[in-house]
């Protein structure tokens, strides 16, 4: 079927297969690319929520302990008999006041003195020591106990309990601790788009959840993999939906951090990129195909009028020509068919005078004939013997001349053929070559993409690396601030001791301690906005390498497709020199033919010079009239041969 196509059809569906196999092949690279490359953004930016997740669940209850142990080191059970239970009171006070998060302080001895702040707990309803922690705290005097979540049984809140031992045993010190600053700030984790972030304790119980209760449990094959190993990530089913959790283990408590992701975001993240891609090979394939459509029908116009012209002349009309309007291979071609219908036209018109010629001579030659054979019949004998092989020798050498005209007229023909392939193939050159400057130009524009992608990352790295100097200063701020609110506690402790004389210093300590609770909210809150800096940063960071891998590998496959229009370049250019080489060498043999013809035409010249001889020689009235009755019949057979000639001639259109 594919012989029967025409070349402009052949030549387009080859140009446009050539287009189209190396941009698909490159939009789908870049479309699978991107798509791994957004899921391992995506993947590293859920790790990195959880991180900051993580260290503020360390930070917060840190914090805490850090609070209990200065104050078990300041309180002893002896402090906690009546006479001195207002020292306790002030502490934990001053504590309750201090930290909003903190719902009850509290100081029990194991003789069952216990006091209790904002409200007053008495043994008899509420006997703290009957508590998993205060057996804990009392077993381990070095270590700070902090429970997993648990609901209050007076307010019914989920609360979790810092409790360190007294200095010197006998009691414990705590206080505890609800989970509404925690949750809130795990609910302002952004996991994607729909994703979350939550925290499981170390007995596998939900501690904060946005969807779920606290102290509920989830899937075993869930919970197992979060509990296998410190941290790492794995994909899950959920609700017929593919969800990727990522997690990490707090140091402090042994509790799971977790990032829930549904896959189906890697998709939709990618989405616009499969978009743009689809529409740059689109656009490809229609200006590619706009172009060779144009480009080819320019080649193949001057083809089809020399068809045209060919048959013109195939059926005898000399007069066909061909409009030349370029200097190229095909316009050469096109003078020289017109060259060689303007010789054949020549060649006609003189063949068709010598016809004319040889009717007249032939006749003329037939009344001389007729004239001399009364005195010719003694010589028929001899004549008749050198006659008949004068005349086998002009047959073979007419013989020899037909055959001889019939290979030049064959090599003639591969002449031409060759000629017309070695066209084509100079236009394939041209075609390769466009393609090869075509596919440099990419390369030169992916090049600066890639430069401009490669400094925008740079720039925001550096502002990046400029928001990670301020959070450093901004933890230094906090932390003066949180020594400042325990020196003011400690100074308002010492004003209580002191008594009357001790009021004064007692205020200054007040405000000094809300100053430190002032500057310790306003950096909390830079520290915030400095957070949704950072992750913006990071992920404009993500986004510009991903475009600077992308620009980098369409640079790669540009570059690859460049060298494979250049092997093709260098192949039709071989193909062209050998196509040359091969109609010149068919010129040679034309030539070669058209002489040998030459040659024999003077042979049978030679041998109607001996019939001739050989008739002037013989003697006898009879043998010249064998001779003259032979001629006689030769020339009929050349009048006849002349009719034909001119009949022949007749079909010419000169």
């Amino acid at each position: 079927m594919g012989r029967n196509l025409s070349i402009v059809t052949r030549l387009i569906l080859f140009a446009t297969t050539l287009l189209l196999i190396p941009t698909l092949a490159l939009g789908a690279l870049s479309y699978f690319t991107a798509k791994g490359e957004v899921k391992d953004q995506m993947l590293q930016s859920a790790s990195q929520s959880v991180y900051i997740l993580n260290n503020a669940v360390t930070e917060s209850l840190n914090n805490k302990t850090e609070l209990a142990e200065m104050l078990a080191n300041q309180l002893s059970a002896d402090d906690m008999n009546e006479n001195n239970a207002e020292t306790a009171r002030l502490l934990l006070s001053g504590i309750t006041n201090s930290f909003e998060d903190i719902s009850l302080s509290f100081a029990v001895t194991d003789q069952g003195r216990q006091v209790t702040l904002p409200q007053a707990v008495s043994s008899e309803s509420y006997d703290l020591r009957t508590r998993d922690w205060y057996k804990e705290a009392l077993q381990d005097t070095e270590r700070t106990v902090i429970t997993s979540p648990y609901e209050n049984e007076i307010s019914g809140e989920m609360i979790v309990t810092v409790a360190q031992a007294l200095e010197g045993g006998g009691g414990v010190i705590g206080f505890d601790v609800n989970l509404d600053s925690l949750k809130k700030s795990a609910l302002s984790v952004n996991i994607g788009e729909k994703g979350y972030a939550a925290i499981f304790d170390a007995e596998r119980r939900i501690a904060v959840h946005p969807l779920l209760n606290t102290g509920n449990t989830v899937d075993e094959s869930i919970t197992n993999q979060i509990f296998e190993s410190e941290q790492g990530h794995f994909t899950y089913e959920y609700e017929g939906s593919s969800k990727e959790m990522v997690f990490s283990t707090n140091p402090l408590t042994g509790w799971k951090i977790v990032g829930a992701l549904d896959t189906a975001e890697f998709a939709e993240a990618s989405q616009p990129i499969l978009i743009i891609t689809l529409s740059v090979i689109g656009l490809f394939a229609i200006i590619g195909s706009v172009y060779n459509y144009f480009n080819i029908t320019s080649i193949v116009r001057p083809i089809r009028q020399l068809v045209a012209a060919a048959e013109k002349v195939s059926k005898g009309d000399l007069t066909a020509t061909v409009n030349v309007q370029s200097s190229n291979e095909t316009g050469r071609l096109g003078n020289a068919f017109n060259m060689m219908v303007t010789s054949l036209s020549s060649l006609i018109s003189k063949a068709n005078d010598t016809s004319n010629q040889l009717a007249a001579s032939s006749q003329q030659l037939s009344s001389n004939s007729e004239a001399v054979t009364a005195i010719s019949r003694q010589m028929t004998k001899s004549i008749d013997e050198l006659s008949d092989g004068a005349v086998t020798q002009m047959k073979s050498a007419e013989e020899t001349a037909r055959a001889m005209e019939e290979i030049a007229s064959g090599v003639q023909y591969i002449a031409s053929k060759t000629t017309e392939a070695g066209s084509s193939a100079v236009g394939a050159t041209a075609q390769a070559e466009a393609g090869t400057e075509s596919i440099q130009k990419a390369i030169e524009q992916m090049a600066v993409i890639s430069q401009s992608v490669e400094e925008s990352s740079e720039i925001v790295k550096q502002l990046n690396g400029r928001s990670k100097e301020i959070d450093k200063i901004i933890e230094v701020i906090t932390a003066i601030s949180e020594q400042t609110n325990l020196l003011a506690l400690n100074a308002a402790i010492e004003a209580a001791r002191a008594g009357e004389h001790g009021k004064g210093f007692a205020v200054v300590a007040e405000e000094v301690r809300k100053l430190a609770e002032g500057s310790k909210t306003s950096a909390e809150q830079i520290a915030a906005i400095i957070t949704g800096i950072q992750a913006d940063t990071e992920r404009m960071v993500i986004t510009m390498n991903t475009g600077k891998i992308q620009a980098e590998t369409g640079m790669e496959i540009m570059a690859a497709t460049g060298e494979k229009f250049k092997k093709i370049y260098s192949a039709v250019n071989d193909v062209n020199v050998q196509i040359q080489e091969v109609s010149a060498t068919s010129e040679q043999m034309s030539a070669s033919a058209q002489e040998i013809s030459a040659s024999v035409e003077e042979v049978a010249g030679i041998a109607s010079e001996s019939a001739g001889a050989t008739q002037a020689a013989s003697s006898g009235a009879q043998e010249q009239l064998a001779a003259m009755e032979e001629i006689q019949q030769s020339v009929q057979y050349l009048s006849k041969a002349a009719q034909e000639l001119k009949e022949e001639i007749s079909r010419f259109k000169t």
